[in-house]
């Protein structure tokens, strides 16, 4: 009835951890994704699946759990990709628990095929959807530093209540944790042709007030973001949730380089703070 500018790929379900985890080892890789085959074979905690534990007609659902206990912050600052194979993915992953163990090789290897498998049938899907006049409005895939450590490794309640608990061990674990997802954009824009769209999903946005948003949230984004610009990828940051408050921030950000995406912020208001100096995508509610 309404046309289409653009189409998304598969449904399937971001596996940051095992990006961040193996990159440095492995520098041809790519963003590591979940679907259900995946799922399966790995056991992933943090994921729900339709046909598994919810109805087939539901979408996948992401599950935040306590992956990392207060008292480890200094060992995930310390080395942090050590961190995640080591301690995050034997948490995370029911099929990981014994690392080393014929249970955990059976499925890394099964995992590895289901891998190559489903991003083959991704770049088929893309093709053909870009032959019938469809192209991916967004191709790469970024991430905000504090919302993975929320997200993966203490939960949302768990880290806004560390910021005044552990302020300064949640600034420090923000920024070894942003090293790796810069190495991660390197790696992304080896492969990627200039202004290819990077999509960054926020999560812990809303829930900060404006002075913590930039004592804690913002300078390890921002530099994600500029990051991302300098070599030359277009940053596509999806501002979830209410962004009202922080509108002015984006502002901070060069003029004409990012597309900015909101969920539930008033759009007038958007418009009226950001002008020209962004890209603006909403309107109609997600669900």
């Amino acid at each position: 009835d309404f046309g289409f500018d653009t189409a998304g790929g598969i449904s399937r379900l971001g596996a940051l951890p095992f990006t961040l985890a193996f990159l440095r080892e492995y520098e041809g890789l790519a963003p590591v994704w979940v679907n259900g085959p995946v799922h399966d074979i790995l056991g992933v905690r943090y994921a729900r699946f339709p046909g598994r534990e919810l109805s087939e007609d539901s979408p996948f659902q992401f599950i935040g759990e306590e992956y990392m206990k207060v008292e480890e912050y200094d060992e995930l600052i310390e080395d942090p990709q050590r961190f995640l194979v080591e301690k995050l993915l034997p948490r995370s992953c029911r099929n990981l628990e014994d690392p080393g163990s014929v249970k955990a090789m059976v499925a890394l290897f099964k995992w590895g095929n289901e891998s190559r498998r489903s991003a083959e049938a991704n770049m088929n899907l893309s093709a053909e959807l870009r032959r019938l006049g469809f192209p991916s409005f967004s191709s790469g895939f970024s991430y905000a530093p504090l919302d993975f450590i929320g997200d993966y490794l203490r939960d949302v309640k768990n880290v806004l209540l560390d910021t005044f608990r552990v302020p300064d061990k949640v600034k420090r674990a923000a920024v070894a944790v942003g090293a790796l997802i810069l190495e991660m954009n390197r790696v992304a824009a080896e492969s990627a042709p200039k202004g290819t769209r990077a999509f960054i999903p926020l999560h812990l946005n809303e829930y900060f007030s404006p002075k913590n948003y930039g004592e804690f949230y913002w300078p390890t984004l921002k530099r994600v973001v500029l990051d991302l610009i300098g070599l030359g990828l277009i940053p596509y940051i999806f501002y979830e949730g209410y962004h009202d408050a922080h509108l002015e921030t984006i502002l901070e950000l060069p003029k004409g380089k990012t597309i900015s995406k909101f969920e539930k912020t008033d759009l007038r208001k958007a418009k009226e703070v950001i002008g020209d100096h962004s890209c603006i995508v909403g309107g109609p509610p997600s669900s």
